[in-house]
Order: structure tokens, then sequence, then C-alpha cells
């Protein structure tokens, strides 16, 4: 019986959570896996191995309690549900992985410093060349 009523939490948290997923994506549908796609196409995302883990986990499992399986039934635990609001909590504050990575890797704005280096060191070596073959300069 408890069982019941912890497979009933998972099935209730899970679908807030990918409501919560889509929402975050702009898709009205399939946020987890969304998100998981989207995790998997982003490298340097932190935590992301572990993230997605449990999220694949998450959904395979909400896929097959829908089927009717005893099985993965038996592998959801208080744990997992309790797991699934703390990343609800992530989501929405912005600190999950996607939002972190999103967050730092659209928050710098390249400076062009080296390449402006680069580009007046050229420039003042052309000069210089230009000079010292018309005569101006004398090394």
């Amino acid at each position: 019986m408890e069982k019941d009523k912890i497979r009933g939490e998972f099935y209730e948290a899970y679908f807030e959570l990918d409501a919560l997923c889509s929402a975050k994506l702009g898709i009205s549908a399939g946020g987890v896996e969304g998100y998981t796609v989207r995790l998997t196409n982003t490298r340097c995302a932190p935590d992301r191995e572990g993230i997605l883990g449990r999220l694949t986990r998450y959904r395979l499992a909400k896929e097959a309690i829908a089927s009717g399986s005893e099985e993965e039934r038996q592998q959801i635990s208080k744990d997992d549900v309790r797991w699934i609001r703390s990343f609800e909590r992530k989501l929405v504050s912005g600190t999950d992985p996607l939002s972190r990575y999103l967050r730092r890797s659209h928050g710098r704005k390249p400076s062009g410093r080296l390449f402006g280096l680069v580009f007046s060191a050229v420039v003042l070596l052309g000069v210089l060349a230009a000079a010292y073959f018309l005569g101006l300069i004398k090394f």
C-alpha cells in the first residue's frame, strides 16, 4: 500500500516537473525529454551527467508505471520524489544546470581585447615597415 502511495506521489511530481520543463523550454509537451535532449547537447553544463541520468531514469520509470510494470513500481522510492521536488525548485529559481550554463555562456560578452591587440600590433608593424621603405625612418 505504501508503494502505491509513493508511486502516486512520484507520478504527480513527475508531471509537475514535466510541465515546468515544458514552460522553461517553451514547448507544449514532453518537457523532461526536451530538457534532457537540450542538456545532452550542452556539453559544459554543471552537474550535467548526474542530472541526465536521473531525468532519463525517471522518464523511463514514468513510462513503465503507466504501462503497469510491477518491477519499476518497486524501484521508485520516497527519495526519488524528494529529488524531483528539489529539482523543481532549482528550475523555478534558475539554478538548474541548463539555466546556469545559459547564464554563464550568454552572460559573457566577448571583449575582443586579444583581437584588438593583435590588430594594433599588425597595423603598427605595417606603418613602421612602410616608413622604413620610404626612407622616413632608419634603424
